[in-house]
């Protein structure tokens, strides 16, 4: 997410780190019988003579094996690849296929187009270069193809040049709006109680220069919401930090952050639980482990 900017009405890369990717979260391909539609302005962010290797395209079907949760799918998920690489210079899938030279590599259109009947599926990638020449591939499998769509830059090459997408499209009946998927700008929040002070943790993504600096704290008291405090975003963590001393522990508050950005409001609620008194302490473990299957 760090190395992703929107900047002159596109979506670019910043970073050079392989499959860096950007996952559209609230259109979901079915698994279901129909049409898919994907497509994309795409180029380099550098002039092509300076670059030496990269890729870009699409990530169609993304999903974790294992986690059907959205967060799994963006963490660990794998689709099917779709896209142009400079360095081999072919559109390729599972197989390839070769561009005509010489190719621009500054903004080129991407199309992926699919069906899925009688139990198969066939997928048809076009890339239209800049001057109008046209390179096609096609792909079938058994396999219905199902999940989120993903703008990638660099799919395998570390260290590889950055690309920018523009006008990015997704339509056909296999696709299923899903607003629920959505989250943010707020992603989460962690809080502690210790000696009658309370610390929150507010957790923001990467933000524009132009977007709001500071998170704001409400307390619920009875019936209604009160201000309790007002933080700015740490420009390097993009954290917001409230500290609240004096807090009565002995009973459980509510608490929502509130973050006003391009005229719309976003909220974040939680609980502050009563502090433990009187009954065994309990202790819980969480550690960050990845998984996998072998079969």
């Amino acid at each position: 997410m760090e190395d992703w900017q929107v900047k002159a009405g596109r979506i670019e890369c910043t970073g050079s780190a392989p499959n860096s990717r950007v996952h559209v979260l609230t259109s979901v391909i079915n698994e279901s019988n129909g049409e898919i539609n994907v497509s994309a302005q795409v180029g380099l962010i550098r002039p092509a003579e300076n670059t030496k290797n990269g890729s870009a395209g699409f990530s169609i079907g993304v999903k974790d094996e294992i986690d059907p949760d959205v967060k799994a799918a963006c963490y660990y998920g794998k689709g099917v690849k779709a896209g142009v690489s400079y360095q081999r210079s072919f559109i390729y899938w599972r197989s390839g296929k070769t561009l005509p030279a010489p190719f621009d590599y500054s903004d080129f259109h991407l199309v992926v187009k699919g069906s899925r009947k009688n139990g198969a599926t066939e997928l048809i990638v076009t890339c239209q270069s800049k001057d109008g020449a046209t390179t096609q591939l096609t792909y079938q499998t058994q396999e219905d193809i199902a999940g989120l769509v993903a703008l990638v830059s660099n799919f395998e090459e570390k260290g590889g040049d950055a690309f920018w997408f523009n006008k990015v499209n997704l339509s056909g009946s296999k696709l299923v709006a899903k607003p629920e998927n959505s989250f943010g700008p707020i992603l989460w929040a962690m809080h502690t109680l210790s000696k009658g002070t309370l610390t929150i943790a507010a957790q923001m993504p990467p933000l524009g220069a132009k977007d709001t600096k500071e998170v704001e704290l409400q307390l619920k008291k009875g019936n209604s919401w009160a201000k309790a405090a007002t933080q700015k975003i740490d420009e390097v963590a993009y954290t917001a930090h409230f500290r609240l001393p004096n807090w009565d522990s002995g009973k459980e508050v509510f608490y929502r952050l509130i973050y006003k950005n391009g005229g719309k409001e976003y909220t974040y609620t939680g609980t502050i639980r009563q502090e433990p008194l009187n009954r065994p302490l309990r202790f819980g473990g969480l550690t960050c482990q990845e998984w996998g299957v072998s079969i």
